[in-house]
């Protein structure tokens, strides 16, 4: 009965609406990533130079999306609280905020270009052009960090769209960059692309935050950030570690496997990654902005019941669409990439690696919309266990199942690694409602909760 209350609640509307808008904002930006894999495919086909660039794009993303992480998880929670208490407290936060996001990611870029650059230059092999690239990169990340900053605050203000459409910035010109730009730039040109992309990724969300009445006036003490930045820590460091585990698939597949295994590996993911963040990157921001609102506010039964009404509709709907993929994995990525340099052996290699991300689909849903919850509700510190769980698990798994199916299993390894997650996210959740329930009756008791 209380789920089928939620369902029918004005709440369950606005969840869906927003999901809908967020998923057509997401989905528009991983059209835009694809449209990256499709062209690289199709000009360069798989080689060493390609899985450099793959190599170099994952340790860059793999920056950014510990910071979006965190920002999430972080800042949305108390960007809800905040905006309780006015909006010149968000605005203030926010100029304090941007001032340590740049600070961090500007050391991150000088480390890149004046470290890593000047050992390998001149070198020959994959892993100095994955270096060189890499150091490129790097000076997306203080764009990439203020448009995460930026786009938490919007997301707190249930702003979903911009948030969303703002990520297609870098794919769409790194695309650009590779039709506009000469042939003789090769795969430089992607990187140019990827750099314009982040800048104009900013130019929007700071478009968006001054459409809201907001102002990025750089400025203000720690002390500012304080809460936050507590929230955050425990979501870094397992950020740190869980997104440890593609770049350590990537490399494995590189040291163990023949050329050209990492771009098959990188296509198969970067396919798979398009439909979880449209299936879960769409609700998962969506829900965590919600339920931090809701928890601010102490309106624990809408809580309750919208946690309950997702795990039902998970199953519902996440079980046919798995199958559906495995059956049609060939097609979808023949349709995706079969083309160009990119020959059937190519498609084969990859559907067949697809579709062991794929069976883990579900428990990655559950693990990623679980640990949303418990950072909506201030228990952030579950992110290090989770990610010390993952870690562990997805390693043995590597080099398990990399003797038994090769690159298929380190596929395989990321679904069973989220499948024990989510076994634990599950339980921590279960106790967790138990507190919030507890928290409802006090309510209802009119005692402080």
């Amino acid at each position: 009965m209380r789920v089928s209350r939620f369902l029918a609640s004005s709440l369950s509307n606005r969840v869906a609406i927003h999901s809908v808008v967020s998923f057509l904002g997401n989905g528009i930006a991983r059209l835009g990533g694809l449209a990256v894999a499709i062209a690289v495919a199709a000009v360069f086909g798989a080689n060493e130079s390609t899985d450099a660039f793959y190599l170099a794009l994952a340790v860059t993303l793999y920056a950014f999306d510990i910071a979006r992480i965190a920002f999430e998880g972080a800042v949305i929670p108390s960007v809800a609280v905040y905006l309780t208490q006015g909006r010149h407290v968000v605005d203030s936060f926010l100029g304090a905020a941007a001032k340590y996001v740049i600070m961090a990611a500007g050391l991150l870029s000088v480390a890149a270009l004046g470290v890593g650059l000047p050992l390998v230059w001149g070198s020959p092999g994959t892993g100095a052009q994955a270096i060189r690239y890499g150091a490129a990169l790097s000076l997306v990340l203080i764009p990439l960090g203020l448009s995460g900053l930026g786009n938490a605050v919007l997301l707190a203000e249930k702003r979903f769209f911009v948030p969303a459409i703002s990520n297609a910035a870098r794919p769409l010109f790194a695309v650009v960059g590779l039709l506009v730009f000469p042939s003789s730039w090769g795969l430089w040109s992607l990187v140019v692309g990827y750099l314009v992309g982040g800048v104009v990724q900013l130019a929007v969300v700071v478009a968006a935050l001054h459409h809201r009445g907001y102002r990025w006036k750089l400025g203000g003490s720690l002390r500012q950030v304080h809460a936050p930045l507590k929230l955050a820590l425990p979501i870094v460091i397992g950020g740190l570690l869980i997104n440890l585990n593609p770049i350590v698939d990537r490399f494995v597949v590189a040291l163990a496997l023949p050329a050209s295994n990492v771009t098959i590996f990188e296509n198969a993911f970067r396919t798979y990654g398009a439909l979880t963040s449209l299936l879960y990157g769409s609700i998962g921001v969506v829900l965590i902005s919600h339920w931090a609102s809701m928890y601010a506010q102490q309106q624990y039964s809408h809580l309750v019941r919208s946690v309950r009404a997702i795990g039902i509709a998970s199953v519902v709907v996440l079980l046919p669409v798995t199958a559906i993929l495995v059956v049609g994995a060939e097609s979808i990525i023949d349709l995706v990439l079969g083309r160009g340099a990119y020959d059937a052996g190519d498609v084969a290699a990859t559907a067949s690696t697809f579709v062991m991300f794929v069976i883990g689909l579900w428990p990655f849903f559950i693990a990623g919309i679980g640990s949303r919850f418990l950072y909506a509700t201030g228990k952030t510190v579950v992110a290090v266990t989770t990610a010390s769980i993952a870690v562990i698990a997805n390693l043995i798994a590597d080099l398990v199942l990399l003797q038994w199916f090769g690159l298929r299993g380190i596929a395989l390894a990321t679904s069973v690694t989220y499948a024990l997650v989510a076994l634990y996210v599950l339980y921590v959740l279960w106790v967790s409602m138990r507190g919030l329930n507890d928290r409802l009756t006090a309510v209802s008791n009119g005692a402080n909760p």
